[in-house]
């Protein structure tokens, strides 16, 4: 079942107590938030996302660090000034440090994670997505470590980005980070959330979608950044969003998850990863507020 978007939601006075205690105004970049960390392969999709981490790190006001993982001691002796030369060279960047770890891709990432106190992580994008190592880590950082975590694509001209959400979290974690994200890249947002369809849901169709549609416009009015949200209904949550992506040209993508405990992925996470896989554009899953993470704003 194909997605239908509704129209661009027209603007109310109507202002709820609980979209102000959602504080989406934007704060001031704490100065001690930890780095920015960009796990790279020394490739096209890590040149892609070395050059994506470069222009979070400059709107954030964060320092970039870069890591390469190789598997034995032999070809990490020369591999630091390569890596130093390939982020000059091909991504153009000149991160601030950049590190060269023997080992798994996820145990180096992770470890090296903890060691800097990084407050977001990128990795390569979809191209990247085939290989098991990238989604290990990628699942890894976001179910365990509850960081913001980039999967880079090459920017689109719009630089727009589409911020996705079920308005359960209170904190809407989501709309805030695009917020802060839109405020320092001077770019839109619009906002998207989907309504399921499907008969078990039924009992909710006259009272619900009301309260969605003036809930997105109060949304709509709290931030100047925020300039529409649109209204999907579908039984898959994720061809919602990448409907409306596709359709408007966005740059990227903003969705929350959960973290989850006993090992176990969340429904959000594998939403994520779905989008991921399809998305041919950037995707940044943020941790929702019961994860307790490092944020966009703050560090350790």
């Amino acid at each position: 079942m194909h997605p239908s978007p509704s129209p661009a939601l027209s603007l109310s006075n109507h202002r709820t107590a609980a979209l102000q205690a959602a504080a989406l105004q934007v704060a001031t970049v704490d100065s001690r938030g930890g780095p920015l960390l960009a796990a790279v392969r020394m490739d096209t999709a890590g040149a892609v996302a070395l050059r994506r981490a470069g222009e979070f790190a400059a709107a954030l006001s964060r320092p970039l660090c870069v890591v390469h993982v190789v598997e034995r001691q032999a070809l990490a002796a020369d591999s630091l000034t390569k890596l130093r030369r390939w982020a000059h060279d091909v991504a153009r960047v000149d991160p601030w440090r950049a590190y060269v770890r023997v080992g798994t891709p996820l145990a180096a990432t992770l470890g090296l994670i903890d060691e800097l106190g990084a407050s977001m992580v990128v990795v390569g994008g979809r191209s990247s997505w085939r290989r098991p190592t990238h989604r290990f880590v990628w699942t890894a950082v976001a179910r365990e470590r509850g960081l913001p975590i980039l999967s880079a694509c090459r920017r689109h001209k719009t630089g727009r980005i589409l911020a996705a959400t079920d308005l359960r979290d209170t904190k809407l974690p989501a709309v805030t980070a695009a917020a802060r994200l839109a405020a320092r890249l001077s770019v839109d947002v619009t906002l998207v959330h989907n309504e399921d369809p499907s008969p078990q849901y039924s009992w909710q169709a006259q009272r619900l979608p009301l309260a969605r549609r003036r809930t997105l416009i109060d949304l709509v009015r709290s931030q100047k950044a925020i300039i529409r949200a649109v209204l999907t209904r579908t039984s898959a949550v994720d061809e919602g969003i990448l409907s409306t992506a596709r359709g408007r040209d966005f740059d990227l993508i903003v969705l929350a998850a959960h973290s989850s405990s006993r090992g176990h992925t969340s429904r959000p996470l594998r939403t994520a990863d779905r989008i991921v896989a399809r998305a041919h554009r950037s995707v940044l899953v943020v941790p929702a507020e019961s994860a307790k993470p490092r944020t966009l704003e703050k560090g350790r």
